[in-house]
């Protein structure tokens, strides 16, 4: 048996995968930017040295990485895997 043999569970999974592809991966990619202009006006600010010891520096650190994780999850969840996208 193969992991997505049953219709329901791989139909299920493409919709899961649809939903994260049309509106979690884009807010995430937004995240993501806002992560990095944060971390870009850090360094602008307070230098290289100094930017881990700032209150917002872990933040924006998990902002810039929102869409690597998003990545991953999607990745586990299966939505890549080939049985997903046949018809």
């Amino acid at each position: 048996m193969g992991r997505f043999d049953d219709r329901t569970t791989r139909l299920a999974r493409r919709q899961e995968s649809d939903a994260f592809r049309n509106y979690v991966m884009p807010v995430s990619w937004l995240f993501g930017f806002s992560g990095l202009l944060g971390l870009g006006a850090l360094w602008m600010a307070d230098g290289w040295a100094k930017m881990p010891a700032s209150p917002v520096f872990p933040v924006l650190c998990g902002l810039f990485g929102a869409p690597a994780a998003t990545f991953v999850l999607r990745l586990v969840r299966g939505h890549f895997h080939p049985a997903v996208r046949e018809s």
